[in-house]
């Protein structure tokens, strides 16, 4: 049996942050929706791209990574949660964060441009995800932790 790629967002070989352009995708989910949530990290963004691959939402800016409002340092990791929020692992500004659509913060565990260990203290978070207990499950990669914290 022949194997074929069926649906492709992104240009085979070819970085970049146009449209149909990724820079080292880390993570990709598929949403209720049938839409694409990927998490971009060498653009410093996540994208939510219908099947058509139309963005249709983003949180972080392409280009340099940063901190700060709606920007994004190497994100690793982007789930939605059953609120229709996403959470996002951004790695090198070493937090977590639950981000609604209108791109407004709502919650962040660590502090953003410092990684280390300690209270609060996130060092390359690369992914997490929300349990039912409504608390979050945190890879600290660099820590050489898996953490759960309360909202």
């Amino acid at each position: 049996m022949s194997r074929q790629v069926i649906w492709q967002y992104g240009t085979s070989g070819a970085s970049g942050s146009g449209d149909n352009q990724l820079s080292r995708p880390a993570n990709v989910v598929e949403l209720e929706s049938g839409n694409i949530l990927i998490a971009d990290t060498n653009n410093h963004r996540v994208i939510e791209v219908d099947r058509s691959r139309q963005v249709i939402w983003q949180y972080g800016t392409s280009g340099a990574g940063g901190s700060g409002d709606n920007q994004l340092y190497s994100p690793y990791g982007a789930v939605e949660l059953e609120s229709g929020n996403i959470l996002i692992a951004d790695l090198s500004n070493h937090r977590v964060i639950e981000v609604d659509r209108s791109r407004q913060v709502i919650w962040q565990y660590g502090t953003s441009g410092a990684g280390g260990s300690g209270d609060n203290q996130l060092y390359y978070p690369y992914g997490a995800v929300e349990l039912e207990s409504g608390n979050i499950l945190i890879a600290d990669t660099n820590n050489h932790r898996v953490i759960e914290v309360n909202r």
